[in-house]
């Protein structure tokens, strides 16, 4: 009973936090019940148990969002990768458990769970896809350390404090136990202090010798009921749509809006027939001044996904998506950033989950990133806190417009400007002044340095216990009582 209670909880508390759900709180306690039956001893079986159900079970939520276009092996593939992910890190952790001393075995748990996200992500074709840092971006004082190690520390400090109050527990009535559950808190409430006095401090001036504005009036727009349009070979039904984002983008410039953000594959172009059909949108920019990007899918030849950034003085800018979600979209990838100068950059929906992607066009001085998007429905939040987790990475604030998803505009910080749900009945638009970012920060310099060294910790402390296991087989084959053996040993080295 102990096996299944602890299961349902830690499954009911992944499924709310993480996901399409998102609701922070519940993941700084949701890898406890079953970290707690492993630190007091469980069955091996009874663990892995417990932690592959807790964990595929909570990751369910995601076949809400993509049962309709995902085989069902497909997906239940990936629940079942993602228990085993918990299930080996909960073994991990019990073994650490046993053989290292309690602060130390503590930090076994968040390295492994941090280092194995992590080398996920270096080979994935989702990059950080399903990374436990993502329930945190609703409260934008948690996530502040990602500008300085990715969200790679904020996956680390998660597990570590569930670590922590498991153990503690676990410990409990011991005087340990209770020291490890302060700490926990401790962590906790220094993270949070962290974020607090980080959002409180004035906005860093990013060039002294940049007299340009600081802020940018930004609008976006998505109409869900032109979906079907955009795959149509029709002219007529191509015209409407443009049309009709056309007036949506009038409106926006009459707000004051001077760039304009349309969602993803809009409408299917070819090469002879781009400039009559972006004619529409090219005439609201030159009438409006503003600035308007929206996503198309080219298809002479090697289909292409492309972002038009068509400008008032007539220029248009072409950038293709350079992440592709296969075998949905089977066309040609992008190799060149979506740069448009003055610290601004166009990037497509996925290209957001890829870190390395996102921090290389970072580092030439991005401030606002502008990003055309196509969800499935129910993720559309899920998606978007991806997006904004990059600009928290790397100083930079975001607009996110989304077909089937949310629209979403954000500061350097994480903080919620404007947000607001697209509707397949009605157009769904957003307006307002958004703050430039402070361009490029430690974590866009360094990179995944702090995800390396989880691993290397993980590594490390996993040779460290093997190593104490075999002192103490061999402190009892001398004949001499455990109460005996070193605390922490390495060889013949007494540790303390």
């Amino acid at each position: 009973m102990k096996v299944v209670f602890a299961a349902l909880a830690s499954a009911v508390l992944f499924f709310i936090s993480t996901g399409i759900y998102g609701f922070w709180p519940a993941a700084w306690l949701a890898p406890v019940p079953v970290l707690w039956l492993a630190y007091r001893g469980e069955s091996r079986v009874g663990v892995a148990g417990a932690a592959f159900a807790a964990f595929a079970l909570g990751q369910s939520n995601l076949v809400i969002a993509y049962y309709k276009d995902v085989p069902p092996l497909i997906l239940g593939a990936f629940l079942a990768l993602f228990g085993f992910q918990f299930a080996a890190t909960a073994l991990f952790a019990r073994r650490a458990a046993i053989v290292l001393p309690p602060l130390v075995a503590s930090l076994a748990f968040p390295a492994i769970w941090t280092g194995v996200e992590f080398l996920i992500a270096q080979f994935s074709p989702h990059g950080t896809f399903g990374a436990f840092a993502y329930s945190q971006v609703g409260a934008p004082e948690i996530i502040q350390s990602a500008s300085i190690f990715g969200l790679w520390s904020v996956s680390f400090l998660l597990a570590w404090v569930a670590s922590l109050l498991a153990l503690g527990l676990a410990r409990a009535p011991h005087p340990s136990g209770f020291g490890l559950l302060a700490l926990g808190v401790l962590v906790f409430i220094g993270n949070l202090g962290y974020g607090w006095n980080h959002l409180k401090q004035p906005p860093p001036v990013t060039l002294a010798r940049d007299p340009g504005p600081q802020s940018e009036r930004v609008g976006l727009a998505s109409d869900d009921r032109y979906v079907r349009q955009a795959f149509s070979d029709d002219r007529a039904a191509i015209d409407e749509v443009v049309l009709a984002y056309a007036d949506a983008a009038r409106a926006l410039a009459a707000k004051g809006a001077t760039t304009i953000v349309l969602p993803e594959k809009i409408v299917m172009i070819r090469a002879a027939n781009r400039d009559s059909i972006i004619a529409p949108l090219a005439q609201v920019s030159r009438e409006t001044g503003a600035r308007i990007i929206g996503s198309f899918l080219e298809v002479d030849g090697a289909r292409r996904n492309i972002a038009l950034t068509i400008s008032p003085d007539g220029s248009v800018m072409t950038y293709v998506k350079r992440h592709l979600l296969r075998p949905l979209e089977d066309y040609q990838s992008g190799r060149e950033s979506g740069l448009l100068g003055n610290g601004f950059a166009v990037a497509i929906c996925k290209d957001m989950d890829f870190q390395a992607t996102i921090r290389s066009d970072a580092a030439h001085g991005l401030r606002l990133m502008l990003v055309p998007a196509w969800d499935f429905g129910a993720d559309g939040w899920a998606h978007a806190r991806m997006a904004i987790m990059r600009g928290v990475e790397n100083g930079f604030a975001l607009a996110r417009a989304a077909r089937m998803g949310e629209l979403t505009l954000t500061d350097a910080n994480g903080r919620i400007i404007a947000r607001a749900k697209t509707d397949a009945h009605a157009l769904a638009s957003v307006v307002e002044d958004v703050p430039l970012g402070p361009g490029p920060t430690f974590y866009t310099a360094h990179g995944d340095s702090f995800g390396w060294a989880s691993a290397a910790l993980a590594l490390l402390l996993g040779f460290v216990g093997i190593a104490r296991k075999a002192n103490r087989e061999r402190w009892e084959r001398l004949g001499l009582g455990a109460a005996e053996f070193p605390p922490f040993t390495i060889g013949k080295f007494p540790l303390g």
